[in-house]
């Protein structure tokens, strides 16, 4: 199937075995099957409801008892109002002999069937029966008959039919059962449901299937077979056109803009490139097809293209008129989005202007030798360097003045005659360089007061630095964007 996704609407466990081939060979994860069990006899309403409103499914598969199916479509037409987006495929083998005149859906109804009401029966002098059990059973009979015919033909009467076992308990298989086996798998005819015919395995071979599609006269007509044989479709049977409706009326909806939909001031005439294209698409559709179909164009609400209600799954404007199945079509100037996308299908681009535009990129700038500078201006490395020297100044005259930077140049004299300041200007200009370039530095002070000094000093210079770092990103990044196109205007400058 070419379906995208599909609701499975069920009575019993049972289908899930009856279809098990379907739902085992599904590839679609993305958008899996939703399964929904009815109740026969009960209200289905809300399930139906929330199939056809909430998960806005259009192909469904109904696995039901055949005297069920006129109470089911009954009540998807009370809840979906318009249903001529809805697929429904009814897998009972009788559902093709089922009344519907008394409803009216418009959606695509179609089923499978073993046989076909128009088929000949006088070859077995019996009238048409109602039930595909029928059919089978008849067709049992007359395969069997046939085959203990065949067997007539190669052994006598007395032969086959022995006499029973004089003892009930007795388990003596019948002498010719696997011969009538045999018989029964060689053995082939044409029935009420075709050409019977089973494998060595027991299985039904050389089949066909019937498809047929409800009309609009509430009938089902048959639209083509599938060969079990060849695993194919085969085309349309020359009466299948009577499955399409020949009169329907669609609803195109648009909005307000030159040139594709414009109204005279009084509201009388309209005319533009979406009316032009309409009326040469129907015109193609009656000619080629054969087809009376019909359109009328209508403005959407609020005259717009439409965009997600915030809160629920709704779309307003022509989004929202297609999404609830009130509209067709709608043809306008609609521009392509991912979202919009995702709910409704666009048509292909069938036209080309031959416009295209062209974009100079920027050779990229050659590397700077200072370009480490940019990030801070000219005054703040001044007031930088500033800060650099007088911290450097002012650490070396605390550490000279502190009795604790003094220290006995030999630990092993206890008595020395002099102390040592290893504080000089170059030492101190060496731990605030070091500070700066986070690297840090291997003498350190120990006096209150240039400790204190050095402290100060760490703290603004892992600010300087973090900022120094975030502006150097936020550089980089800059020179590697373009922004000489902003908007529309610059374009056209």
């Amino acid at each position: 199937m070419d379906w995208d996704r599909f609701s499975f609407l069920y009575e019993d466990e049972g289908s899930f075995i009856r279809l098990q081939e379907v739902i085992n060979t599904w590839e679609n994860d993305k958008k899996p099957m939703l399964f929904k069990r009815l109740i026969p006899g009960g209200d289905n309403k809300e399930t139906f409801k929330h199939v056809f409103k909430v998960a806005r499914l259009s192909y469904h598969i109904l696995d039901c008892k055949t005297e069920n199916i006129l109470g089911y479509l009954e009540e998807i037409t009370q809840v979906e109002n318009y249903t001529a987006y809805q697929n429904i495929l009814l897998t009972s083998l009788d559902a093709y002999t089922v009344n519907l005149d008394s409803i009216d859906i418009e959606g695509n109804v179609s089923t499978w069937h073993l046989t076909t009401k128009n088929e000949a029966w006088t070859d077995n002098r019996i009238s048409s029966p109602k039930k595909v059990e029928t059919h089978l059973q008849v067709d049992a009979l007359n395969h069997l008959e046939k085959s203990i015919k065949v067997l007539l033909t190669k052994f006598d009467g007395q032969q086959m039919f022995q006499d029973p076992p004089e003892f009930c308990y007795k388990t003596e298989p019948w002498a010719m059962g696997s011969e009538l086996r045999d018989a029964l798998l060689q053995t082939s005819i044409k029935g009420l449901t075709g050409n019977v015919q089973f494998d060595k395995n027991g299985k039904r071979i050389d089949f066909v299937l019937h498809y047929s599609k409800l009309n609009n006269e509430s009938k089902f007509v048959h639209a083509g077979s599938w060969n079990s044989t060849t695993d194919q479709i085969s085309d349309l049977y020359p009466y299948s056109h009577q499955s399409v409706k020949s009169k329907i009326e669609f609803r195109v909806v648009t909005k307000k803009e030159k040139p594709y939909y414009m109204i005279s001031p009084n509201d009388t005439v309209a005319r533009g490139y979406v009316i032009d294209l309409m009326n040469a698409i129907f015109e193609n559709i009656r000619e080629q097809q054969n087809l009376d179909f019909t359109y009328n164009i209508d403005v959407g609400p609020g005259d717009k293209v439409g965009n997600p209600i915030e809160g629920s799954r709704r779309w307003d404007g022509l989004i929202g008129e297609l999404l609830e199945h009130k509209a067709h079509f709608a043809v306008c100037d609609l521009t392509i989005t991912s979202e919009r996308n995702a709910v409704v299908d666009f048509s292909i681009p069938f036209m080309s202007l031959g416009i295209s535009m062209l974009f100079k990129v920027d050779p990229a700038p050659e590397p700077d030798m200072f370009s480490f500078v940019n990030p801070l201006s000219t005054d703040v490395w001044l007031y930088l360097a500033v800060v650099y020297i007088l911290t450097s100044l002012v650490l070396l005259i605390c550490a000279r003045m502190s009795q604790e930077d003094w220290v006995n140049p030999h630990p092993c004299n206890r008595d020395p005659e002099k102390l040592e300041n290893i504080w000089s200007l170059y030492n101190c200009m060496w731990l605030t360089m070091g500070s700066i370039m986070t690297q840090g530095c291997d003498i350190l002070p120990r006096g209150a007061g240039s400790r204190w000094i050095a402290g100060t000093w760490w703290f603004f210079a892992m600010i300087v630095t973090a900022s120094y770092t975030a502006n150097m990103s936020t550089f980089i990044s800059n020179n590697r964007r373009s922004n000489n196109i902003e908007n529309v205007k610059d374009l056209s400058e």
